[in-house]
C-alpha cells in the first residue's frame, strides 16, 4: 500500500483521534514509521476508551495535532493528552530513532546531505540509495 493510502487508513481506523479527519497541522512521515504511528493510536484509543477516571472536557478533546519527523524522529503532537499517552508517545519517538523511516528495517539517525547538516534515520540500504 502506498503511503498516502497507508496513512488515510490510519486515520479511518482511529476517528477518536483524528475527529476532523486529518491532524490539524498535518501528517507527513514515510512508509517506515506507519506501522509504529498504528500501534501508537491504538495504544492510546484503548487507554481513552478503558482509563478509570478519565474526564475530558468536550470543548477540548483529546486528538492528534500533527504527526511529523524532526532531527531524523518521529515527533507526535497532541491536543490535549494524559500522563499515559504522553509516556506512550516519548517511547514512540524514541523507537523511531531506531527504525528506518523509509522501510522499517532496523535503522540509524545520522546526518545526510550537505555537510551531514540533515539527520535521518535509515537502514544501510535505504542509506546507500539516497546517495
Amino acid at each position: 500500500m502506498k503511503n498516502q493510502e497507508r496513512i488515510e487508513a490510519i486515520i479511518a481506523k482511529y476517528p477518536r483521534l483524528f475527529p476532523n479527519g486529518r491532524p490539524r497541522c498535518g501528517f507527513e512521515v514515510s512508509n517506515g514509521w506507519l506501522s509504529l504511528i498504528e500501534n501508537l493510536c491504538s495504544i492510546c484509543v484503548h487507554h481513552l476508551e478503558h482509563a478509570k477516571n478519565l474526564v475530558e472536557d468536550p470543548d477540548y478533546p483529546i486528538q492528534i495535532a500533527q504527526i511529523k519527523e524532526k532531527f531524523g524522529t518521529l515527533r507526535c503532537y497532541w491536543d490535549g493528552s494524559t500522563s499515559y499517552i504522553n509516556g506512550a508517545t516519548n517511547l514512540a519517538e524514541q523507537m523511531s530513532g531506531t527504525i528506518c523511516e523509509d522501510c522499517g528495517n532496523p535503522g540509524t539517525t545520522s546526518g545526510t546531505g550537505a555537510a551531514e547538516g540533515w539527520l535521518r534515520t535509515l537502514c544501510e540500504t535505504c542509506r546507500e540509495d539516497k546517495k
